[in-house]
């Protein structure tokens, strides 16, 4: 339906609605984790949240987990 382009790469999964699809992945710096949430629709940016993690793994430090959808 729509591609879009977030951000850094990221490990984590997709989770989607019928309405909304949630990404996670790394800003650009690699110090923060950034959950993106856009309309299923067309891909616009519903809202963002920026958490400060720096860190240095030996794996790379792009967000694992993926987001839940819990009651909506």
């Amino acid at each position: 339906m729509w591609r879009k382009r977030v951000g850094n790469r990221g490990l984590a999964g997709v989770a989607a609605t019928a309405e909304v699809v949630l990404v996670a992945d790394r800003d650009p710096a690699d110090t923060m984790d950034v959950l993106r949430c856009l309309s299923a629709t067309d891909g616009s940016k519903r809202w963002t949240f920026r958490n400060l993690a720096p860190a240095q793994f030996d794996y790379g430090n792009s967000s694992r987990a993926t987001p839940l959808v819990d009651n909506g």
